[in-house]
């Protein structure tokens, strides 16, 4: 059997999910994907992030 042109992990796939239903630029859905894969919060200012309801989103003040 033929292996596969390309290989794409979960955090990958799922970035590319989050950037098809959404107005967010892929670079943010990437961050977003790998941040809600592993658990850590999203440190920023921008606001998009807030709609992604599986992500931490924290303000660099308030990340001590």
């Amino acid at each position: 059997m033929p292996r596969p042109a390309i290989s794409v992990d979960a955090i990958t796939l799922n970035a590319v999910a989050r950037y098809a239903t959404t107005t967010i630029d892929f670079a943010d859905c990437a961050l977003a994907a790998a941040g809600a894969a592993v658990g850590l919060p999203i440190i920023t200012y921008d606001r998009d992030f807030r709609k992604f309801p599986d992500v931490l989103v924290k303000r660099p003040k308030e990340f001590s």
